[in-house]
């Protein structure tokens, strides 16, 4: 079986919250205690409704200096690194213009790229071979376990050797 709904009148409502505000009751809970009003929010709410705001309970926090300094030093943490992932994300951005654009010159597709390109290649001799790729149109691969060695075709010395 169901309980009963209770439904309290407006003028009820702004008389509980001029009390409240008149110092009748020490608080919003005192006041829903001597009403018998049985739900926990239910005054807060009229509280709210009806401008009483100020009669609400604050949160007051207490700190120490220490955690005064502590949280300015991580809010501005937070903000050199917020700076640090937005400058990341713009290097990132350029790079892969770079790299598309790179391999238009090339004639081919990122992901051919990335796959010709073995993960054996020490970062300094890739870049360096990507470039001078670029620079001369040229087709660049790292072979053999750690000692990596470069193959460029310049497209002069191809015809060169075939007219030879």
């Amino acid at each position: 079986m169901r309980g009963e709904v209770i439904r309290y009148s407006e003028a009820f409502k702004r008389r509980v919250v001029e009390e409240i505000r008149r110092g009748k009751y020490a608080g919003v809970e005192t006041a829903r205690r001597a009403y018998g009003i049985g739900g926990w929010a239910t005054v807060w709410r009229w509280v709210r409704a009806y401008g009483g705001e100020e009669l609400l309970a604050k949160r007051i926090r207490i700190e120490t200096p220490e955690e005064v300094d502590a949280m300015k030093e991580a809010r501005e943490r937070i903000r050199e690194l917020e700076a640090a992932l937005a400058d990341t994300q713009v290097e990132l951005l350029l790079e892969r213009t770079f790299l598309e654009k790179a391999c238009q010159r090339l004639g081919m597709t990122v992901e051919v790229f990335k796959k010709s390109t073995p993960r054996s290649c020490p970062r300094s001799v890739g870049e360096r071979a990507s470039h001078e790729a670029e620079s001369i149109g040229a087709d660049v691969e790292c072979e053999g376990g750690d000692e990596p060695t470069k193959r460029i075709q310049r497209a002069s010395e191809s015809t060169t050797e075939g007219s030879g």
